[in-house]
């Protein structure tokens, strides 16, 4: 053929990047999980989710990856989408119950137990976690013949017993919550919130044994405020420990305790001394608010309601009553009150970011991811390295390209029919 009449073309054709494997991608999503890089992970199982299709073990994964993010409730909708493929694995429902029951879904988690039970009455685990949930619901009876039924095979477990004899206290029946607590401290000497109930369940029963407090208490807190400002909430609970199992302990004693606990995330053991300080200062509505908010944080959502109505008999304009308001209803799943609640707080006052905050965790849980997104934006205007604002709008991001992938993917099969 005559070279001059012959059409060239140079150009380079375009051409469209494969999609990677689904081994390829696990292989990286393994990379990332094992270098704790979990945000990576659930990106590249995400992908194979997306690019090859589910499986069961793939949604496990994410809903891992997602609790190792701390982002309850995306792990929650990842495990419910896995049990869709296998619905009679029972970890993995005894997993989905853990995380509902600490999203304070308490009735949602109990129902995965049952099912788990019915499935296997004799799963000590699913009966240990459904009397954990009683007590939370304060469904207290309930919870006493299951922990009955747990310790029949456990009977030295420390955690069982510790509910065991909360569930008896909550009954009344002190006497026998009193040698529960005993038999704790015979197990683990140094047991802080078994020492700490000895003494609560004493006083209610009207025996008055520990000595008072001998030294010097002034250098004590001091101490105890030192080690606490360096950072180190185990020393600072040791040096107060003294002045707490006194027979003089004060109500002040307590509320610094804890709250060095709740700084320590040991929520149990403060939950313990706040209830301490109302009964030596029942009028002092520090206790009762700190008692609402270290409830809401363990899903005790009728005994945060109970000081709550407490706090605001005491001092209605009290201005932490505001967080601990917002705080319970957020916790009842409430978020539709709890937004219109924080809204009319913050049109007085635009600078406050914490509520701003949550009123964007509202939104997100109400399924307005713009008007949270929109909220987050507001937030980080006000304080630019406001790091859960920034964790959120990431998280935002996130569930927006898994939409808009899922969308695409839709769109593709629909052009294919």
């Amino acid at each position: 053929m005559n070279s001059s009449h012959t059409i060239r073309d140079d150009s380079t054709s375009p051409t469209i990047a494969a999609e990677p494997d689904s081994n390829s991608l696990l292989t990286e999503a393994d990379r990332c999980f094992s270098a704790h890089d979990f945000a990576g992970a659930w990106q590249h199982l995400n992908h194979c989710a997306q690019t090859h299709g589910g499986t069961f073990e793939l949604y496990c994964a994410m809903a891992m990856c997602s609790l190792s993010l701390n982002d309850l409730e995306r792990s929650r909708m990842e495990y419910l989408t896995a049990i869709r493929y296998n619905p009679d694995n029972a970890e993995v429902r005894l997993n989905l119950a853990i995380v509902e029951k600490s999203l304070g879904m308490v009735n949602d988690a109990y129902h995965q137990v049952q099912i788990v039970l019915s499935l296997n009455s004799e799963d000590i685990l699913a009966r240990r976690l459904a009397a954990d949930i009683n007590v939370q619901r304060g469904f207290f009876d309930l919870a006493l013949v299951e922990y009955q039924m747990v310790l029949r095979q456990t009977p030295n477990d420390v955690q069982v017993l510790l509910g065991y004899g909360r569930a008896l206290y909550s009954l009344g029946k002190y006497q026998a919550a009193l040698d529960v607590y005993e038999k704790i401290l015979t197990i683990d000497s140094s047991h802080d919130i078994a020492r700490d109930n000895v003494l609560i369940v004493r006083n209610k029963l009207g025996d008055h044994t520990q000595a008072p407090f001998s030294g010097d208490r002034k250098q004590v807190l001091q101490d105890a405020r030192q080690a606490m400002n360096a950072g180190d909430h185990m020393k600072a609970k040791s040096i107060l420990q003294p002045l707490v199992f006194a027979s003089d302990v004060t109500a002040d004693i307590c509320f610094v305790y804890g709250n060095i606990c709740c700084l320590d995330q040991s929520y149990e053991e403060a939950l313990v001394n706040y209830s301490k300080m109302v009964d030596l200062d029942p009028s002092d509505i520090r206790g009762h608010i700190r008692l609402c908010l270290t409830a809401c944080m363990t899903g005790l959502t009728e005994l945060a309601r109970q000081h709550l109505v407490m706090a605001k008999s005491i001092a209605p304009d009290h201005e932490d009553l505001i967080e601990a308001e917002v705080e319970l209803l957020m916790a009842e799943k409430n978020f539709l009150p709890a937004a219109q609640f924080i809204y009319k707080e913050i049109s007085k006052d635009m600078t406050r970011v914490e509520l701003i905050a949550k009123l964007g965790v509202c939104f997100e849980n109400l399924g307005d991811l713009q008007l949270a997104q929109d909220t987050y934006d507001k937030v980080l205007e006000i304080s630019p390295n406001h790091s859960f604002a920034k964790s959120r709008l990431i998280r935002i991001q996130q569930i927006t390209n898994t939409h808009e992938q899922e969308d695409s993917q839709e769109s593709r099969k629909s052009r294919v029919a």
